[in-house]
């Protein structure tokens, strides 16, 4: 995973590979920017930083190199000098959100946000697989006061961007996910917005920034014949084994400020 933010005189590219943060720097004239969600401010990956590095490893065009604990395939954020990075660790069952020094590689927050609590399960759903994705796969949101941070059904939490405070939490959103949550929760002025789809339950939820609590909920209801769908592609509706299949999703939204409408 790799997103870009520049200086006055350089552009720094940081790189996420597995465990650990690579750092490599190029020279650019453009001004500072915020990476502040997944795929960026505008929610489309695109970026205006030029004379990017062709090539790096782990020694060539590195400035800094941190090694992080658990696992997390979700992208890491920035505000100023802060890289804000989610993590889980399936051995401690614990739920972390990091802080990583743009300038220096340095951790300066470690915050344990959740204990994992035991997910729920569909006996019918033989084909269960939470090894397949990491416990912190949702990319968080950063603003100037407050970093919003996913872990699916194990808990949503807003941290005090600076003192590291957690300012509330919501672990009641529970739905099962065969193989973990995918989507990423995205903001407006004064809202948070998450897509929540398991295989029991698939709907969208609104959340006030400041307090947590539900502004609005709403079903996403799917009408298709899976059994039909399964028999197409030459599988056994009865042997499947993935009721409800078809119902999940891991799509991240696009919100459109100044508009009345998310995509």
């Amino acid at each position: 995973m790799s997103y870009s933010s520049s200086g006055s005189h350089k552009t720094k590219i940081l790189f996420v590979i597995s465990a650990a943060i690579l750092c490599p720097l190029e020279n650019s004239g453009l001004s500072k920017d915020q990476w502040n969600q997944f795929r960026g401010p505008k929610g489309d990956g695109t970026s205006t930083v030029k004379q990017l590095p062709e090539s790096f490893d782990e020694e060539v065009n590195v400035t800094w190199k941190t090694r992080v604990s658990g696992t997390g395939w979700s992208s890491p954020v920035i505000w100023e000098d802060d890289i804000w990075i989610s993590s889980g660790d399936a051995a401690s069952k614990e739920l972390r959100a990091i802080c990583v020094s743009f300038e220096t590689g340095k951790i300066t927050k470690n915050i344990k946000v959740f204990d994992m609590v035991p997910r729920p399960r569909d006996p019918a759903y033989k084909y269960d697989s939470p090894h397949l994705n990491s416990p912190a796969t949702p990319t968080p949101v950063v603003e100037e006061d407050r970093l919003f941070i996913s872990y699916g059904s194990q808990g949503i939490a807003c941290i005090d961007r600076k003192s590291g405070a957690t300012l509330w939490k919501r672990r009641d959103l529970r739905i099962y996910q065969p193989v973990r949550q995918g989507s990423s929760p995205i903001v407006d002025t004064d809202t948070l917005y998450v897509a929540f789809d398991g295989t029991d339950q698939q709907y969208f939820i609104a959340l006030y920034k400041s307090t947590g609590d539900t502004k609005w909920k709403a079903k996403r209801e799917i009408d298709t014949d899976w059994a039909k769908t399964l028999a197409t592609k030459g599988f056994s509706p009865k042997g499947g084994g993935k009721p409800n299949d078809n119902k999940k999703s891991f799509a991240t939204n696009r919100a459109r400020r100044r508009s009345n409408y998310l995509v």
